[in-house]
């Protein structure tokens, strides 16, 4: 197998970042014979299967593709809050909830804020509780001021890292009287003012540093990224799909305003170019994969012709559903259970009503997790007892209202989490924040302990008991050949 991992699997690395490079026919039936050969330890992991148990939703999914997921994966989540429309307090959402989460759990998390909304917002909402930040000024600070005290005032954050390459140590900083919650500050130009690569260079950045920031303990990282459609803001899209190429949870939330009738229509609208875009991404090296997912898409969308959301509301296209009886049509049925599987296990989706109502809050909330998870097969089966059901793998957090102590937070640039006078003043308010931040924690934590639920149905498999620690490294060589193979039978 040495043989294979010096001249195979080197050449189509090569064939991976240079899509000119084009491997050759006998390479190419070499590496599908060493896969396929039941004698080899890529061909055990070929024909293996994981069967569920009571703890774990993956069915008969293929060993590779399970491990491919889960394998070093690390103790973090990334919670990206956005939304189709702009000025619903989704920023002030995302720093409220920080804190009080950060706060109340305090003794297993460790948080950090980052702010790729190109109004970079998010660092005004804890004014006067970064050192550094203690002006309410969101742009440039007197000269007089910057003369005076110099480093007091200079917040080293988004613009550092991608300009002077700056580390993340020195541009994350920590939140006043708040141990365990920290900021990148989204400073200097429009977040879309920077490229792509700029902008993807400063998210693996941040998605190391956050991981070793927080230790011992689980990290989070609350990601700010703006609203609007993927059309006008590309950033949601970069952010979202680079999240979900680490080996971290993600869980991303959708902040729907109740009485803007535009919210949940333009939510919907970027909640599937952000599934659509994802899916690309995730097969963008597998050259025939990507180019069939994509032809399926347009078939989809042509079927259906992409109806309003109101008519989703009542007539629901079932747009996955098409795409994968596509992909079947055509002989790709593993292709298609790879598909579903993720969408069911690795899409988490939250919704959270602004300005909600007692009596209305859960009606927006509950018709746009209905048709979004019919439409994108977005279920996840559970067992219940004996019998195994199907449930929308989206997540109702609750309705933060339009309360008086939010607003005159609001004027104050702050949060009301990090008023403490506030919960004695207004415990139903509290009530309902906590309420939202619990049920957020309770399905990453749920989400945590399936991966490990998982990792221990892998390890106790007779696999690993056969060949060790040395599975891991094989399985990341089995899963590159695979990959790179699909992409190298597009090329010839």
């Amino acid at each position: 197998m040495a043989t294979v991992k010096e001249d195979w699997i080197s050449k189509l690395e090569m064939h991976l970042a240079d899509p000119s490079y084009k491997p050759s026919v006998a390479i190419i039936e070499t590496v599908e014979k060493t896969l396929q050969n039941p004698k080899s330890i890529y061909g055990k992991i070929n024909s293996t299967k994981v069967s569920s148990d009571s703890t774990t939703t993956f069915g008969d999914a293929s060993l590779d593709y399970i491990v491919s997921w889960i394998d070093n994966l690390v103790d973090g989540a990334v919670i990206t809050f956005t939304g189709g429309k702009g000025g619903v307090g989704k920023s002030l959402k995302c720093a409220t909830l920080a804190t009080n989460i950060c706060d109340r759990y305090s003794a297993n998390v460790t948080g950090t804020l980052v702010d790729l909304d190109g109004a970079r917002k998010l660092h005004g909402h804890f004014t006067g509780f970064v050192d550094g930040y203690d002006s309410t000024e969101t742009a440039q600070l007197p000269q007089e001021a910057l003369d005076a005290d110099p480093e007091r005032y200079v917040l080293k954050g988004m613009d550092a890292i991608i300009l002077n390459g700056a580390s993340f140590n020195d541009s994350v900083h920590p939140i006043r009287d708040h141990p365990n919650l920290f900021i990148v500050p989204g400073k200097g130009p429009s977040t879309h003012a920077f490229t792509p690569t700029q902008r993807k260079g400063f998210m693996d950045v941040v998605a190391d540093g956050y991981v070793a920031l927080a230790g011992e303990k689980f990290g989070l990282l609350f990601c700010d990224v703006g609203a609007g459609s993927a059309k006008d803001n590309p950033v949601i899209l970069e952010a979202t799909s680079n999240w979900y190429e680490k080996k971290v949870l993600n869980h991303t939330v959708f902040v729907l305003d109740q009485n803007e009738p535009e919210s949940p229509k333009d939510s919907y609208q970027l909640a599937i170019d952000t599934i659509e875009a994802i899916l690309l991404n995730r097969y963008r090296y597998q050259g025939k994969r990507h180019s069939l997912l994509s032809d399926a898409l347009m078939y989809a969308k042509s079927q259906t012709k992409e109806p309003e959301y109101e008519r989703r509301v009542t007539k629901n296209p079932y747009t996955m559903k098409l795409v994968l009886q596509k992909l079947r049509e055509q002989d790709q049925d593993d292709f298609a259970s790879d598909i579903l599987f993720f969408l069911q296990n690795k899409i988490n989706f939250h919704v959270l009503v602004n300005k909600g109502t007692s009596q209305d809050h859960d009606k927006v909330a509950k018709s746009f997790i209905n048709t979004l998870c019919e439409d994108y097969s977005l279920f996840r089966k559970k067992k219940v007892g004996d019998v195994v059901i199907e449930v929308p793998a989206m997540n109702y957090l609750g309705y933060i209202p339009d309360h008086q102590a939010i607003t005159a937070a609001r004027k104050r640039k702050q949060n009301i989490s990090l008023l403490p006078h506030l919960r004695t003043a207004y415990p139903e308010l509290f009530q309902l924040v906590d309420g939202v931040a619990d049920r957020l924690v309770t399905d990453i934590a749920q989400d945590n302990r399936t991966i490990k639920s998982a990792r221990q149905d892998i390890k106790s498999h007779e696999l690993y008991a056969a060949h060790g620690d040395k599975l891991s490294d094989r399985m990341h060589e089995y899963i590159l050949l695979k990959s790179v193979l699909e992409r190298a039978r597009g090329a010839i």
